[in-house]
């Protein structure tokens, strides 16, 4: 990889890593499911032009748009709002990977050696010591949330595969127009005060929307499709693992998280097994998991 490419990788990571901070802000500006049914709907408007009829796919679109969209997006900000902090979600959030793996033994017939199985393990053991951190105890809910909706995307990611005759713009686009109306359906039933967050918006709540829809949606994941275009994924996706490095680095600096030994611990297994199971996937051939479980830095 060209030192140009490396650091638009880095870059696209710095991207992410941040917008888990403009993702907690965004939340306490609004209503957190309203907060990301008003992002995929503005970005259906951005890519409208990708809503050409998707021939044989539509539904398999619906299933990812549930999946990966509606209920992936509905828990991972609600669980963002309930947390105490932006760094155990970015950690969390990353078990799409160990999830994604799983999907492929139970659904599919793939194998795993021992090595793989692991470092399933070992990244579920890190989340297990992460939760024994007092601060992220005392908000388990909202961790809970975050590791169900990385199982949702996993799924989704697995349901990507039937679709890969559409372009990831079109899948993007499809996405936005069935889970924006899911996810405002949602919001609509389990939250309320929609009406005066979008009447009276802050400058912190705009600021959020802007740059989860322009940052890490078209900056971040353009970045990174680009360069899935021009290196193998066995090369691009691990740089990846630098984005959770770089939203634990953002709550510290920006939102005054706090580092235990509980979560630098567990976040370091949690990562270290992630890690090897998206090198290993790409490897054997799992490119398509690899590139998903690499683009959930688009979660935040």
């Amino acid at each position: 990889m060209t030192p140009l490419h490396l650091g638009l990788a880095i870059l696209a990571n710095a991207v992410w890593g941040y917008a888990y901070v403009a993702a907690k802000l965004g939340v306490e500006a609004y209503p957190p499911i309203f907060f990301t049914a008003l992002r995929w709907l503005i970005i259906t408007l951005l890519l409208a032009r990708f809503l050409s009829w998707p021939r044989g796919h539509f539904r398999v679109l619906v299933l990812i748009s549930l999946t990966m969209g509606a209920l992936h997006y509905a828990m991972l900000y609600t669980g963002f709002y309930l947390s105490g902090d932006v760094a155990s979600v970015a950690i969390v959030s990353q078990l799409s990977v160990p999830f994604a793996t799983l999907l492929g033994v139970a659904f599919m017939g793939e194998r795993i050696g021992w090595r793989r199985a692991a470092a399933i393990a070992v990244a579920f053991a890190g989340v297990g010591v992460i939760g024994f951190d007092p601060d992220v105890f005392s908000h388990l809910a909202g961790v809970v949330l975050v590791g169900v909706s990385a199982a949702m995307f996993a799924c989704g990611s697995a349901l990507i595969n039937r679709a890969k005759a559409l372009s990831t713009w079109s899948i993007q686009a499809w996405m936005g127009a069935l889970s924006g109306p899911q996810l405002l359906l949602f919001s609509l039933v389990l939250e309320d005060g929609q009406w005066e967050a979008l009447v009276h918006p802050t400058v912190s709540g705009v600021w959020a929307l802007s740059y989860a829809i322009v940052g890490t949606s078209i900056v971040g994941l353009g970045i990174w499709y680009f360069l899935l275009q021009r290196y193998p994924v066995s090369l691009v996706s691990p740089i990846g693992l630098l984005s959770p490095i770089f939203g634990v680095l953002a709550g510290v600096v920006f939102m005054g998280d706090g580092l235990s030994t509980e979560l630098l611990l567990g976040g370091g297994l949690t990562l270290g097994g992630v890690g090897y199971i998206m090198l290993r996937a790409a490897q054997r051939g799992g490119a398509v998991r690899a590139a998903s479980a690499a683009a959930a830095k688009e979660q935040a």
